[in-house]
């Protein structure tokens, strides 16, 4: 169900509280009401924005929502349209050159490294259909226009505070879990006394939002999803609509404004954008929304029961198109886990490798997107005479477009991060002494290592192997076609009340796999290999689902 704007809480306690109804608190509320979780996602908005803000699904989100079954909703909601490239181009003006282009890149492209591919999508979006599919089940409530005030808990339930709006008007609702989804200004992370770490506020930017018909009828640009403009009078970059929907809306994203451009920009935003694009053009102001810059990090995310995830728990810049992406990762796994947990079959340490799965995660997402930032603005690459139209200016075009792609390749080119990430140190990993995958940001290695992404494969039908994967249970993984001595281990899944299901499956590049038997999580990540059956299953399932007993407790298992 879900509440109008204002309406008060159905009932006084839930399995979970989500605060945030953005795209990661709407997300993670859809994955727990899915899993048959009882929850409430409290918005403090009950307006929703009309404004357009960019964002994307990179591949590693896509996989997902593919997962969760939001892939489909998704794309009928903002289908891509043919014909229009996604590439990312830095050019001299819309009447100007071309000095370099990024073709089908931040995994826009088809590939065979993943059944899916990035979307481009407002973040809006990512949460209105999120938040439809999630009101199709009952224990699903949302509740628009209501605040977080405080945060507090006992042994049993953590207890949220909420007022209605700027009123004095308050309830307290209680839960078993709730997850801080709140965003910067976090209140969830402030009641837990969770503090960020880093570097805030580096620096000031402006995007301005505007739609245009007729803007790209006179360019001598062939079409991008992001024009990049090598200028001195500017410091800007254009996030382009079209592509994903016949629409002409545009974003104008201002890097690192100082007071003077502040304030040509808030005088007449329309006459900046003129300025930046270089000829006459007609246009419509949507909107102008400035936003700091942050280099941060929370220094814990989960305080007893309350938990933290997407801008909650860190912030940074949007290059290389990371952020979103980092808190629907982030809902993914705690979703996954708090359902575990709350269906009875995973036990107290799989909700503690959450933290130290997706913080040095968040961590290296964090450094990365800063290093995009930092490696070069769009103004940067300008040199006199670039924009000329002689055998000089070429061979400049040709200079900067190399240096370009020297410090740019990563930002727009990055599967190694978002598809190479692993989870090392965690307490419901079996890892098997193989050492650790070096951390690459363009390169992409498929490797089924324990903690490390379940490589993609397809069948000679074309059917993705993730698909054969259930999202509500753990997979044991066969590959060599040999089921013979599983059954003490589905023996041990029954007695312990773990879901289990069992996958038989031929891939040509089995070295990448690494075994012949692979137990996969829900998320799709290596929990454990080997080239036999264990011959203690038991405790095996205990470890990978959080259950083991005592703190140095040793196991031995076969690989």
């Amino acid at each position: 169900m879900a509440a109008n704007a204002g309406a008060k809480p159905a009932k006084n306690s839930y399995d979970v509280i989500v605060a945030g109804g953005g795209p990661v608190g709407t997300t993670l509320g859809y994955i727990l009401a899915k899993a048959g979780v009882d929850v409430l996602v409290v918005n403090q908005d009950n307006i929703f924005s009309k404004k357009f803000k960019a964002g994307s699904l990179n591949i590693r989100s896509m996989e997902h929502m593919r997962r969760i079954g939001l892939a489909e909703a998704l794309k009928a909601a903002f289908p891509a349209l043919d014909g229009y490239p996604l590439d990312v181009t830095f050019i001299t003006g819309f009447n100007g050159f071309e000095v370099r282009r990024f073709a089908a890149c931040l995994g826009w492209g088809e590939n065979d490294i993943s059944p899916e591919r990035t979307m481009l999508i407002p973040q809006k979006l990512v949460r209105d259909v999120a938040r439809a599919e999630a009101k199709k089940f009952d224990n699903y409530e949302f509740l628009d226009g209501w605040r977080i005030v405080d945060v507090t808990q006992d042994g049993a339930q953590a207890h949220f505070t909420i007022a209605l709006g700027e009123s004095d008007e308050t309830r307290i609702v209680s839960c078993t879990y709730g997850v801080g989804c709140d965003g910067g200004t976090s209140a969830t992370r402030k009641s837990i006394g969770s503090k960020y770490e880093g570097e805030g506020n580096r620096a000031l930017n402006i995007s301005i939002m505007f739609n245009s018909p007729d803007l790209q009828k006179n360019t001598t640009i062939g079409m991008a999803q992001q024009f990049w403009l090598v200028k001195d009078n500017v410091n800007a970059q254009f996030l382009l609509g079209k592509g994903y929907q016949a629409d002409d809306d545009y974003e104008m994203i201002n890097w690192m404004v100082d007071s003077k451009t502040e304030k040509e920009i808030r005088k007449d935003p329309m006459a900046y954008v003129s300025k930046a694009v270089g000829m006459e053009f007609e246009g419509t102001l949507t909107s102008v929304d400035p936003w700091k810059t942050h280099d941060l990090v929370t220094d814990h995310w989960r305080k007893g029961r309350v938990f933290l995830a997407g801008d909650a728990a860190h912030i940074h810049p949007p290059t290389g198109g990371l952020g979103l992406n980092t808190g629907i990762g982030d809902a993914c796994d705690i979703g996954w886990k708090l359902a575990a947990v709350l269906n009875g079959w995973a036990g107290e340490r799989l909700l503690t490798s959450y933290e130290i799965e997706r913080k040095e995660s968040g961590k290296r997402v964090v450094a990365q997107a800063n290093k995009n930032y930092d490696s070069g603005a769009p103004s940067d690459y300008y040199e006199p005479g670039i924009a000329d139209n002689t055998a000089e200016g070429a061979a400049i075009r040709k200079r900067v477009g190399d240096n370009i792609f020297l410090d740019k390749n990563d930002e727009f080119n990055a599967p190694g991060l978002v598809l190479g990430a692993y989870y090392s140190g965690s307490p419901v990993i079996w890892y098997d002494g193989t050492p650790e995958p070096a951390h690459q940001v363009v390169d992409y290695t498929p490797i089924g290592r324990p903690g490390c992404r379940l490589p993609h494969a397809e069948d000679p039908q074309g059917n993705a192997l993730y698909d054969a994967l259930s999202p509500d249970c753990m997979n044991l993984l066969i590959l060599n076609g040999v089921t013979a001595g599983a059954g003490d281990l589905i023996s041990a899944a029954n007695s312990m009340g773990v879901p289990l299901k069992v996958v038989v499956w031929a891939v040509e590049n089995w070295a990448a796999y690494g075994a012949d038997y692979l137990l996969v999580r829900p998320d799709q990540h290596v929990a454990w290999r080997g080239d036999r059956f264990p011959e203690d299953a038991l405790s095996l399932l205990r470890h990978v689902t959080g259950q083991t007993a005592a703190v140095g407790e040793v196991y031995e298992l076969i690989r």
